[in-house]
């Protein structure tokens, strides 16, 4: 399959280290990870203080979960995953076309 980018230049070296390639990445998914944890325990009083005002019963299973799933897929997800897929999409458009993606070369970007 041609390259969409035939003159791109891929500025990971084979010595660079897997961490220095991925590490955004990786950093993304953890912020992803710590603001779903903490998006759990803010949401959680609110969510029973909202069904006591209301006379509703304040049992996590299922209300509750499924109050979080739709509020966590509206505002975390939407914001955090939407950054980690610009970043993953990002790096592989500007990876096409390099010697390691194309299976030739010896890793120099001058070759294609």
């Amino acid at each position: 399959m041609p390259s969409m980018f035939p003159n791109a230049v891929h500025r990971w070296s084979r010595h660079e280290s897997w961490w220095a390639r991925h590490s955004l990445s990786i950093v993304l998914v953890v912020i992803l990870v710590a603001q779903t944890v903490a998006f759990h325990f803010t949401e959680l009083p609110d969510w029973t203080s909202d069904q006591a005002t209301h006379g509703e019963p304040t049992a996590l299973w299922p209300a509750y979960w499924l109050h979080f799933s739709a509020e966590w897929f509206v505002s975390v997800l939407a914001d955090t995953y939407g950054a980690l897929l610009l970043v993953v999409l990002t790096k592989w458009f500007y990876e096409q076309g390099s010697a390691e993606t194309d299976g030739q070369g010896d890793g120099n970007p001058d070759q294609g």
